[in-house]
Formats: structure tokens, sequence, C-alpha cells
């Protein structure tokens, strides 16, 4: 149940995004002597996955689709905040994923008992950031504002991986 209630978050955000086009705050990449604020709400879906990923020394392959990521998904949330006046600005950002997956493996031969596997993956990340502006102005027939910033700060990252057996 847990899993499709996550499923339903996840295509509540996708279809509310449908039509939407994604373009830039104009206040935020505008010169102001005042503070100019704007909050993204982000959601990360990948198509596929493909790589390898160790624990204890143990390697497997992955190689999921969309549907196989949306199954192990428990959890997602990321954003951004961002804080300009005149020229500079301060950036903030921030993600939480977890994954998880549980099965049981009965082994070949006798009946006997099985082994309970349960695989969890947390990331954690937060980003603090200033940035500059070299450049802005517009472009286009419709006057598009458009900016050019350096940014430059430090990023927390954690990546956790468990797996627990135990016997059925």
């Amino acid at each position: 149940m847990h899993k499709f209630r996550s499923l339903l978050a996840i295509l509540a955000i996708l279809a509310a995004s449908v039509g939407v086009e994604a373009v830039a705050d104009p206040a935020v990449l505008k010169f102001s002597e005042y503070w100019q604020y704007d909050m993204s709400v982000l959601f990360f879906a990948p198509t596929s996955t493909t790589g390898t990923s160790t624990i204890a020394g143990r390697t497997v392959n992955l190689d999921l689709d969309l549907g196989d990521a949306l199954d192990l998904l428990d959890f997602e949330a990321s954003g951004r905040f961002e804080a300009w006046k005149g020229d500079w600005g301060l950036l903030v950002g921030a993600n939480y994923l977890s994954l998880s997956e549980e099965q049981t493996i009965i082994p070949p031969g006798p009946v006997g008992a099985g082994l309970n596997v349960k695989a969890e993956t947390t990331q954690k990340w937060m980003t603090l950031m200033a940035g500059y502006r070299v450049a802005s102005g517009t472009y286009g027939n419709f006057g598009r504002p458009f900016s050019f910033d350096v940014q430059g700060g430090a990023r927390y990252n954690s990546l956790k991986q468990t797996v627990a057996l135990t016997g059925c």
C-alpha cells in the first residue's frame, strides 16, 4: 500500500507539470537593488539506470527502466532556493532519496527455511553556494531575459546502502 501511495504522489506531480513551460523567473534575472527570491520544487525520474553497485565487496549489475525505479522508490524530495540582490546571490539546494526492496529467497533442494533479504539505499545532499552575475540582458523578439552567473560553494553528500539477511 505504501508503494502505491508513493506512485500516486509521483503521478500527481507529473500530471501537474504537464504543459508547464520551464522558464526562469524574470524577476530574479533582472538587476535589482532589492532582494529578489525564487524557489523551485524538483522531481527527478530516471528513464533508465544502468551501472553497478558494490556492498561489502560484492558487486552486482544494475539495469532498471522507469517502472523498475518507481517500484523501488519509497520517497524523493528536492528543491532549490535563490536570493539575489544586485549582482550577488545566495543559493541553497537539497535532495533526499530513499529506495528499498524486500524479497524472500527459497534455496533449491528439499523444502527448508527461506532467507528474507531487505536492501535499502538512502541518499541526501545539501548545497550552499554564492553567485555573482557576470552578464545579463534580453534576447529574441519578446525580450526574454538571460543571465550568466559564476557560482561556487560546498556540498554535503551522504549515501548509505544496507542489506539485511534474516531466516524465515
